[in-house]
């Protein structure tokens, strides 16, 4: 989140700095108190955690590689459509050579 704010919202990092603080404070609690549970048990509980973030990460990461890979298959619009010297617009024959017309909704 303070990622986030400083580089897409261009927060001034002196108001993003005390926010970051309390709340990486209070997590670094929680991960202690955690940890120091371990060994009577609380091994269950970190071990869960670490599946569940690998999984999301993996998830992510896969969707990303997703995303661009349909981004480089996109064809931009122009080299689907010509117009006709009377001033249709048609589809090119690799995509059918149909006449494109317009409808309502």
């Amino acid at each position: 989140m303070s990622l986030v704010a400083l580089v897409v919202w261009q927060i001034k990092w002196y108001i993003v700095l005390p926010l970051w603080l309390t709340f990486a404070t209070l997590e670094g609690l929680y991960m202690t108190s955690a940890l120091n549970k371990v060994p009577d048990g609380a091994w269950f509980t970190v071990s869960l955690a670490i599946i569940i973030a690998t999984v999301f990460s993996t998830w992510r990461f896969g969707k990303e590689h997703q995303w661009r890979s349909e981004r480089k298959g996109r064809l931009p619009r122009l080299s689907q459509l010509v117009k006709t010297k009377e001033n249709f617009v048609v589809l090119t024959e690799d995509f059918g050579g149909g006449e494109v017309t317009p409808m309502k909704g």
